[in-house]
């Protein structure tokens, strides 16, 4: 009972000094935040390609200097801007969608054809097909 009550107590603290000093706090966030951008940036880019890729930053690296750079299918670099940081977004992380085995580094462009014809090599070459009777 006694540890209940404590922390019920520290709770409500917590909570009325988080309501009496938010401005202090969010000046204090801030002020991290932007003295820790480059870090949080990475740091977060490196989290991401772990969970959704098993694949670390160094991992990606390799990949990116064995194909100099440049979109596997199409062999340019990317050219896509993000739309939040205006940046130059990085080549995406191709992946097989039923055994997550990574394939290769792709421009968005490629990376998006692949996907909207769902990975079906038929499709492609029906795709293919097509645009050589209009050439």
């Amino acid at each position: 009972m006694f540890d209940n009550d404590r922390k019920e107590s520290q709770r409500l603290y917590s909570e009325q000094y988080r309501i009496k000093n938010r401005e202090k706090i969010n000046t204090k966030k801030r002020e991290y935040r932007l003295l820790h951008k480059g870090e949080r940036k990475e740091e977060s880019r490196r989290q991401w390609l772990k969970r959704c890729y098993s694949m670390t930053q160094e991992d990606y690296d390799i990949k990116f200097r064995n194909q100099n750079g440049c979109c596997a299918i199409c062999k340019n670099i990317e050219t896509t801007i993000h739309g939040f940081t205006k940046n130059n977004q990085s080549l995406a992380v191709d992946h097989c969608h039923k055994s997550g085995k990574i394939r290769g580094l792709l421009c968005r462009n490629c990376n998006t054809a692949i996907g909207l014809l769902n990975e079906d090599i038929s499709l492609l070459e029906k795709a293919k097909e097509y645009l050589g009777k209009y050439k």
